[in-house]
């Protein structure tokens, strides 16, 4: 996958638009008080499915490169300095 949007808000975008074609409603089954998304049971997919490898499995997607194009996952170098960027994000989408 060689077109991973560069902003961490289009690839959140992205991935909020496949849980939509998948699980029409996903975001009535988020509690953003509780959302973490490092935590595989806190996060947006462990939320929706019950973790986050569940999620990936439901929605087809891969570890990795496809995780980080929809949001689910960051790269190596974000995970320092993004998280509560990242956390951010996923709630003010859910607040839209």
């Amino acid at each position: 996958m060689e077109n991973i949007p560069k902003k961490l808000p289009d690839r959140v975008l992205h991935g909020s638009m496949l849980l939509g074609a998948v699980r029409p409603g996903w975001w009535k089954k988020i509690d953003p008080e509780t959302l973490d998304m490092p935590l595989s049971e806190r996060c947006v997919l462990g939320q929706v499915f019950g973790n986050f490898d569940k999620g990936m499995q439901a929605l087809n997607l891969q570890h990795g490169f496809e995780g980080i194009a929809h949001g689910f996952q960051l790269w190596p170098r974000e995970l320092v300095d993004s998280i509560p960027q990242w956390n951010r994000i996923w709630r003010e989408l859910l607040d839209d």
